[in-house]
């Protein structure tokens, strides 16, 4: 969705407006496909964002969403994840924390082991909320799902 009155673009104001929504768990596993070497941990979103802007339009926002990890579970993990967080927050990047809940998965009919998972579609819910409340609140003229599931049939 983009507005009629572009032409000007050396004013800000007549630019689009772009926010950025980017659904973490996936983005790393979208990583994952390209190598395991690549972690959301080193990415830059800033730098993504600038780039899927343009100069023809007005970056407005990024909004990352993620589940915390279970620092009992993983020390080391959690505190590299905790430090990821803070840089996000440092850029302006709007953080929206979901649950993660752990289930058990049979890898065979002899071993069993538990996977942390989002707790049902917590995050798909709060990214379709906030892109349609955004949406609603006149915040953006483009929106940009950053993702690698079909999860979101009301976007």
């Amino acid at each position: 969705m983009q507005r009629q009155n572009e032409t000007d673009e050396s004013s800000g104001a007549d630019r689009p407006r772009v926010k950025i929504y980017i659904d973490g768990p996936n983005f790393y596993h979208g990583l994952q496909t390209i190598g395991k070497k690549y972690r959301e941990f080193q990415f830059n979103f800033a730098e993504m964002g600038r780039s899927l802007t343009t100069k023809n339009r007005n970056l407005v926002g990024i909004n990352y969403y993620s589940s915390p990890f279970n620092q009992q579970r993983n020390p080391r993990t959690y505190i590299e994840q905790q430090k990821f967080f803070a840089r996000l927050r440092n850029e302006s990047i709007k953080l929206t924390l979901c649950k993660l809940e752990f289930r058990v998965v049979n890898l065979d009919a002899h071993i069993q082991q538990l996977k942390g998972t989002i707790k049902g579609d917590d995050i798909a819910i709060a990214i379709a909320v906030d892109i349609l409340s955004d949406a609603y609140d006149d915040v953006y003229d483009v929106g940009i799902l950053v993702s690698s599931d079909g999860f979101c049939p009301a976007c």
